[in-house]
């Protein structure tokens, strides 16, 4: 599996806040043998989540990863990812 070097925390998106959304954003991310994220996509989202999902897939993409590799060599790696949105 790839190793998470760094991230970006995701911004909880003031529209959504002012209408009290919450809840897990669930990303499929392929993380490719340079340590890049790619090819997010959202599998789940809560009703009127589609702020959250941005904001998450905006984040994600910044996050670099030690690639996995295979034989010694890095390869392409997918997986999920959870983003917890929660008012506090």
């Amino acid at each position: 599996h790839p190793e998470l070097l760094s991230t970006v925390l995701p911004v909880y998106p003031e529209s959504a806040r002012k209408e009290k959304i919450s809840g897990n954003i669930i990303l499929q991310i392929v993380v490719r043998a340079d340590g890049i994220p790619d090819g997010l996509v959202v599998l789940q989202m809560p009703v009127g989540g589609e702020w959250l999902a941005g904001s998450a897939v905006e984040a994600v993409s910044k996050w670099r990863y030690k690639p996995a590799t295979r034989n010694g060599v890095p390869v392409n790696a997918y997986f999920t990812v959870i983003i917890d949105f929660h008012l506090t």
